[in-house]
């Protein structure tokens, strides 16, 4: 059972539902406890639940199992309701996540607390990259405000993934991510990865000063490393013949070799600079 959405029912489940339970789980090991029932796939919890979504995908039993042995629930989401993926990325307690016995004993310590936080990981891009291929107009505003996510892995997927959207608010936001220095290192690389992903004359200024900001902090150097791949993505051929708008593809790329040519840049940032113009024409 996929992406399974469990409703609180009027009463509680009887014991022989629970013995015949396939999952059950504890929500962030408090009293909450739902229940999907295996023969006849009917769905129960407790009256304390209000409609956790199940996710095979984060059944540490599972994805252990796998050859990378990381949680994936992306294909599970997208089977849900956009109104179910929306509560899952805002709201952590609409997802129940496994109780502690269902990790294997002996870990060692940290061990635990490093799969729980991949698994909200999981979660959140899973839930990113759904939204971020829907026309729903409440998307953007929701992953705009994922880009705030106290994870800095998560508020970096959010961010990449609002160029996506495409809309004029989103490239607001994004050069506002960039241009904040106290902001993670993660996270304005993420946006200077959906400034890329935006393909806009407007996210190539923002991209251009990123490369051009004279601040000789090491982390800048980084930002700047991802502008530049940002830029490259930008001006990539295919991407404008996908869009059926080689012109304006064309033109982009010409402004960027120009301004890119004129930059006083050193060290690996320039070695980056001059890959990126070699790739752009």
């Amino acid at each position: 059972m996929n992406g399974t959405i469990i409703t609180t029912p009027p009463t509680i489940p009887s014991r022989g539902a629970i013995m015949n339970a396939t999952v059950c789980r504890r929500l962030l090991g408090a009293s909450v406890i739902a229940v999907v029932v295996g023969a006849s796939g009917a769905a129960h919890a407790s009256p304390a639940s209000s409609e956790q979504v199940v996710l095979k995908g984060l059944d540490p039993h599972a994805y252990m199992q796998r050859r990378h042995r990381q949680p994936d629930v992306s294909q599970e989401l997208q089977a849900l309701p956009m109104a179910t993926v929306l509560r899952v990325l805002r709201d952590d307690d609409a997802v129940a996540f496994a109780p502690s016995d269902a990790y294997a004993t002996g870990l060692k310590p940290g061990v635990k607390d490093a799969m729980r936080i991949r698994e909200r990981q999981a979660v959140k891009q899973g839930a990113l990259l759904v939204l971020s291929r829907s026309t729903d107009p409440r998307v953007a505003a929701a992953i705009a405000a994922a880009v705030d996510d106290e994870d800095p892995a998560v508020a970096a997927i959010a961010a990449e993934r609002l160029g996506d959207l495409r809309p004029d608010p989103a490239i607001s936001v994004l050069k506002s991510v960039v241009a904040d220095h106290d902001r993670a290192v993660a996270v304005r690389a993420g946006a200077c990865a959906g400034l890329g992903r935006a393909r806009s004359a407007e996210a190539l200024d923002v991209l251009l000063a990123v490369v051009d900001d004279d601040d000789d902090d090491d982390n800048d150097e980084v930002v700047k490393g991802a502008a530049l791949q940002a830029i490259a993505l930008l001006g990539s051929r295919w991407a404008w013949e996908a869009r059926h708008d080689v012109a304006t593809g064309a033109a982009l790329r010409t402004r960027a070799v120009q301004r890119l040519s004129a930059l006083p840049l050193k060290g690996d940032v320039d070695a980056k600079r001059t890959a990126v113009v070699q790739q752009l024409r």
